[in-house]
């Protein structure tokens, strides 16, 4: 199982507190709504596959399923369903973002 580890400084040295399972979030960027098939979708379903098998529980969101709203602040007001998934975002350790191919370069 992979572990996350926490430390605290004492003096010079750092010292383990915890450790805990880490937790994944695949931001899935599709234009497609669900249920339409989305490469992107299975490519992060695959990462997050292989991800589980080192102990990392994860999660999939299809942000075009969401209402979400264009601005820059971290609510842009009633419907933005944007801080919903953006308290997952922070409770994850690992992110996984899922493009559509050929969208980043």
């Amino acid at each position: 199982m992979t572990t996350r580890v926490a430390y605290r400084r004492v003096g010079t040295t750092e010292v383990m507190t915890e450790n805990a399972s880490l937790r994944a979030l695949a931001l899935v960027c599709s234009l497609k709504p669900s249920p339409a098939p989305s490469s992107s979708d299975e490519i992060a379903r695959e990462v997050l596959d292989a991800l589980a098998g080192h102990g990392v529980t994860g999660e999939v969101v299809r942000v075009v399923d969401h209402d979400v709203k264009p601005g820059v602040e971290v609510d842009m007001g009633e419907g933005d369903e944007w801080p919903a998934i953006r308290e997952q975002l922070m409770a994850a350790d690992v992110l996984v973002v899922a493009t559509p191919p050929g969208s980043v370069t």
